[in-house]
């Protein structure tokens, strides 16, 4: 199964979402010492453990993630939930040319 989501918690830059994979107690905070929103973490723990157990994400309890295909739907995991799904910004001629490794011959 194909998926990806998209992590929009702040400060959003690459890694944040390292510390709501391995959340463990409310006063964990991010590398940026922000504090982590123990629902978001929660989810994603759920999508991450049915990922792992079934290779799917979905599961009982948990809004439905999409496979990631012809149409680049992303879960949004962030600030706001994550039951929202979105187009995914990357989904370009230009980033399809990157992801084809061309440019390594």
């Amino acid at each position: 199964t194909n998926t990806a989501y998209f992590f929009t918690t702040p400060p959003g830059l690459h890694g944040t979402d390292i510390a709501y994979t391995f959340f463990s107690n409310p006063n964990d905070t991010t590398i940026f010492r922000q504090p982590v929103n123990a629902t978001i973490a929660t989810l994603m723990q759920k999508y991450l453990t049915n990922f792992a157990l079934s290779g799917s994400p979905n599961g009982i309890g948990t809004p439905h993630f999409p496979v990631y295909g012809m149409n680049s739907s992303l879960q949004v995991l962030g600030i706001d939930g994550g039951g929202e799904q979105v187009v995914d910004p990357t989904a370009n001629e230009r980033c399809a040319w990157w992801a084809k490794g061309e440019y390594m011959t």
